[in-house]
């Protein structure tokens, strides 16, 4: 035996209730809410010109459309991007696929 009983009583489980993993989740989502609608960087108004130029039937931005991830991408394109406010929605689909990957990394870390 490598270590005593009382070593393995001085480091309970990596356990969480759901009370706590929600309440991690709010402190990652919640400061991404404010941010919504900011200036977009480089690559996510040129994965936004990739989903319009696509829905556009143009070919211009159409390459980029294949080096990003298929789920995101095809998500993106259900989401109208010819429609005004299609950057929030997308803004929305990345954080929420972010959550999503966000949970599931917590549940792998804590034994829930």
């Amino acid at each position: 035996m490598l270590y005593a009983q009382s070593d393995l009583n001085r480091y309970p489980g990596r356990s969480l209730s759901f009370g706590m993993v929600l309440l991690i989740l709010s402190f990652f989502v919640v400061p991404r809410l404010f941010q919504l609608g900011h200036i977009l960087s480089w690559d996510e108004a040129w994965n936004l010109c990739a989903l319009k130029s696509l829905a556009g039937h143009g070919t211009l931005f159409l390459e980029q459309y294949f080096r990003h991830p298929p789920i995101y991408m095809e998500i993106g394109r259900q989401l109208s991007p010819l429609i005004e406010g299609f950057e929030i929605r997308m803004e929305l689909l990345s954080l929420f696929l972010n959550s999503v990957t966000f949970i599931l990394l917590l549940l792998l870390v804590a034994d829930l």
